[in-house]
């Protein structure tokens, strides 16, 4: 049976207050219709262990130096995030590790949400510490001054690289893929394709180490 959610809001209030004196767990509210989260209340606070599909993650910047002006949204699996900003001012972006620590837990960086890159500055663009699932279609719409990006081919198929993924960005001259040689050569005539999307004939695919 499916329950309210601002009913469920409405009372989230008393059953906090109540849990917080006889020490039992209360819910915690996200989404539609559904209660996604249980967190055990102590002195009176509730804190969510699960974040909502699409629901915005908190974190703090001090253990996590290289995601400075970034923000994530959750997957709704418990265990992967999704990029969907980035510091705007920064000529160069690079990430230094493909996961996000929040508190205790590590969730991993596995996809990119179109508008990411919205006004961005910079030249270049490392993602490849992200094991990136797909390359979706204008994921780095924006980055208008890109001349390079580079990715990590190792979870990549040619099904999961859209042809558009990098279309009109006049600038990028060099588009960089870590992945081991038989990797690369499974989906090298896909990112070929994307290539040609960029408006920019001299934009070129290489594979690289590292």
């Amino acid at each position: 049976m499916k329950l309210n959610k601002h009913i469920m809001a409405m009372n989230l209030a008393a059953v906090i207050a109540f849990g917080a004196v006889a020490g039992i767990i209360a819910p915690s509210v996200a989404g539609e219709d559904n209660i996604v989260a249980y967190a055990a209340v102590t002195d009176g606070q509730a804190s969510v262990q699960d974040e909502v599909t699409g629901g915005q993650v908190s974190f703090n910047e001090k253990d996590n130096p290289d995601l400075k002006g970034c923000d994530f949204e959750s997957n709704g699996d418990g265990a992967t995030v999704t990029l969907t900003a980035v510091d705007k001012k920064a000529k160069k972006i690079k990430f230094k590790a493909g996961t996000l620590k929040v508190g205790d837990k590590e969730y991993k960086i596995t996809s990119i949400k179109k508008g990411t890159f919205k006004g961005s500055k910079a030249t270049s663009i490392d993602v490849s510490a992200l094991e990136l699932e797909k390359l979706t279609a204008n994921m780095f719409q924006g980055a208008k001054n890109a001349k390079t990006i580079k990715v990590n081919g190792a979870k990549l198929t040619k099904k999961s690289i859209d042809k558009n993924f990098v279309k009109g960005l006049k600038k990028l001259t060099k588009i960089q893929v870590v992945a081991k040689a038989k990797q690369f050569n499974k989906i090298k005539k896909a990112l070929n394709t994307a290539a040609k999307k960029t408006g920019n004939k001299k934009t070129q695919v290489k594979r690289v180490k590292k």
